[in-house]
């Protein structure tokens, strides 16, 4: 008989699924859904109101990213929605950047670079305040970035041991004055053997992508561009959106040298990692229209309007899922729409919130997602 695709017990560890930043789950998922259950953050202290802003899965539990007032906040939850611990960093500048979680750790990097033990929420290493940007971690070793020199330490590129002990910094600059310089993105994406960092300095010169060796650091090569957003990566190709003139295009480079394979222009993508799929890079756009092109060629082979206008609601908030059965989750407004991931076609779609939902991600054969600063936990029509 044939294989299933479907792994339910799949989890979503990191902003964009895996390392790669694929967006791609082995969950299979089927409408109608229904909501499970919802989760709220709660508070003794009224003047500091609190909220999850994106959710991450492990195997055994799960761990949202949140904000109490300005402060950013780490969460762990056990798989029924109910409440195991949180971290109040008590910082006081909060861009929402996801969590993730390892076997060992459970991090942010969200005005201060923060790993905890994810059973008991206790503070394994803190690696110091003033510190935004991106994390990932390809199991050997932890990478993450910095966005932003306040009064901490300069912009960079840095890696650690599994056990969060510094092994080295790269693309170091800032440094001479407080605020004197920002990185408007923040982003690390693995494949393989090789790191790759996406940054927006606002300064064309020194903006774009870059690669590294994961073990030393060593730069391997350096492409000047206006990227919008991160980007995935996949057969040797990096995946993202970037400004070209006046226009946003999903723009395919190659690994081994950064070199474009393909541009395509795509009016309002958005600054989402693509997601690789199917064969298939896929964007949301501003104006609420979901594209489709084949990954090796850049042809456009469908899009699919939504019907909602995106509105962010949060930092780094994404509006795609790939499910393994043939099936994009898009959420559009309070719906979740489920695509046909091959012709974009509508296969199911339904008001599941009463405010805008976003960060969808698919683990325990469930689909999470964030609206109105809560966690819904939706369960599709059967079990795969």
């Amino acid at each position: 008989g044939q294989v299933s695709p479907c792994r339910q017990g799949d989890t979503w560890p990191l902003e964009g699924h895996d390392a790669r930043r694929s967006g791609a789950s082995a969950v299979c998922l089927e409408g109608p859904l229904r909501l499970a259950w919802r989760a709220a953050a709660t508070t003794p202290v009224k003047e500091r109101p609190p909220a999850f802003e994106h959710v991450v899965a492990s195997a055994t539990g799960l761990f949202a990213a949140g904000v109490r007032g300005k402060s950013s906040t780490l969460h762990a939850l056990d798989l029924d929605g109910s409440p195991r611990w949180e971290h109040d960093t008590r910082t006081d500048l909060h861009f929402a950047f996801w969590p993730i979680v390892t076997d060992t750790l459970a991090g942010i990097n969200d005005d201060g670079t923060f790993f905890l033990d994810p059973r008991s929420g206790k503070m394994v290493h803190n690696l110091g305040l003033d510190s935004w940007g991106q994390m990932s971690t390809d199991g050997e070793r932890l990478y993450w970035t910095n966005t932003w020199h306040v009064h901490g330490p300069n912009l960079y590129i840095a890696a650690s041991s599994a056990r969060a002990e510094p092994l080295w910094k790269a693309s170091k600059y800032g440094g001479s004055a407080p605020m004197d310089m920002m990185d408007d993105l923040g982003g690390v994406t693995l494949d393989g053997d090789t790191v790759f960092q996406v940054a927006n300095y606002k300064f064309a010169s020194i903006s774009g992508l870059a690669a590294f060796t994961p073990a030393t650091g060593q730069e391997r090569w350096r492409r000047p561009a206006m990227p919008v957003g991160f980007v995935s990566a996949a057969d040797g190709r990096l995946y993202g959106v970037e400004r070209w003139q006046r226009e946003r295009r999903l723009v395919a480079r190659s690994q081994r040298d950064g070199e474009v394979v393909w541009s395509t222009p795509i009016k309002g993508a958005q600054g989402a990692s693509p997601v690789l799929a199917g064969g298939l890079a896929v964007v949301d756009t501003e104006p609420g229209v979901v594209v489709a092109v084949d990954a090796a060629t850049g042809q456009e082979r469908w899009r699919a309007e939504m019907g909602a206008k995106h509105t962010t609601q949060v930092g780094h908030e994404t509006t795609l899922a790939a499910a393994a059965n043939d099936t994009l989750v898009v959420t559009a407004g309070k719906d979740v729409v489920l695509l046909t991931l091959s012709t974009g076609q509508v296969r199911w779609r339904g008001p599941l919130a009463e405010q805008p939902l976003h960060s969808p991600v698919l683990a325990g054969g469930r689909l999470y997602a964030i609206a109105g600063g809560e966690i819904l936990a939706f369960e599709g029509a059967r079990a795969f």
